[in-house]
């Protein structure tokens, strides 16, 4: 049974009107608004659905929030967004979206996931998106590639195809490029019928120029010097992170000094949402602030 009520909205684009998509999730409980609202931010080539079970279980654990699942810029139903498709684009999409929801005064809280982490960072610094905690899940702030496995798809997307006859097709060139098959199918999900045909519902170029800017950012003075009050609550995975070890000792190196910045490890791969959920929802349950 699926826990809480859903809504969603996609708004006609424009330069001037656009708006992310995104989906409230609201607990289905008698506690009176403002709740505490948590925003999640998905991974590359991702989108906010990837985290409904994770945002389900919160609200169970956790009544006194609702969650905002949010498809980023070039990603699930917002790949209409106008350029420029850069890290701090996606930050000012959500910050928009933070101040265009009701009860904009409740108690906020940003998830983000890999590249969504980074988003995560940079919105909170973001004039009117000021949250009370930014949850960064297995990302990083150092600049560099990373091994999550994004740059090797858009690899394999420069050689493969843009159509196919079905989507099972595009799952399985995907596999036979190298990836394992839930990877496979997870990305296939990206595929959109075209008349009698599958197609990448994103552009590969803009998405290559969205990756490389991410791959630029250096997000350390912003996690040095976190905005406001916020607090900066980082997620390792124990296998697979992207989190290099140095980066981890600098972050509980800052921890020790009194920074508002703190490490969790959690066991699993880097696609903690899939290895390790109840981890994850474990830890906000407790961590979250009352609403």
């Amino acid at each position: 049974m699926e826990y809480g009520r859903e809504s969603s909205s996609r708004v006609p684009m424009t330069s001037r009107e656009f708006r992310l998509s995104f989906r409230l999730l609201q607990p289905d409980s008698l506690a009176p608004p403002p709740r505490g609202r948590l925003f999640f931010l998905h991974g590359f080539f991702g989108s906010g659905r990837n985290w409904s079970a994770v945002a389900r279980g919160v609200m169970r654990a956790r009544p006194d929030w609702e969650c905002v699942l949010v498809d980023l810029r070039l990603h699930g139903e917002s790949v209409e967004a106008p350029p420029p498709h850069t890290l701090a684009s996606c930050a000012l999409d959500v910050a928009r979206l933070v101040e265009y929801l009701p009860g904009s005064d409740a108690p906020r809280a940003l998830l983000g996931h890999s590249f969504g982490g980074k988003v995560a960072m940079l919105t909170s610094a973001e004039p009117g998106a000021a949250s009370e905690q930014v949850w960064v899940v297995d990302s990083t702030p150092a600049p560099g590639a990373t091994g999550a496995g994004a740059q090797q798809m858009m690899e394999l997307l420069s050689r493969l195809p843009a159509t196919f006859g079905t989507r099972k097709a595009g799952a399985d060139a995907v596999e036979a490029g190298g990836f394992p098959r839930f990877v496979a199918e997870w990305m296939a999900t990206n595929l959109v019928r075209e008349n009698e045909l599958f197609r990448w519902r994103f552009d590969p170029g803009e998405m290559r120029r969205l990756l490389l800017d991410f791959f630029r950012a250096d997000l350390w003075p912003l996690v040095e010097t976190p905005p406001g009050d916020t607090e900066l609550q980082f997620i390792r995975a124990t296998r697979n992170s992207i989190l290099a070890e140095a980066d981890a000792e600098r972050i509980v190196r800052l921890e020790s000094e009194g920074s508002p910045v703190h490490l969790h490890s959690l066991e699993g791969g880097h696609w903690l949402n899939v290895d390790n959920p109840g981890g994850i929802i474990a830890i906000l349950r407790t961590m979250l602030p009352r609403a």
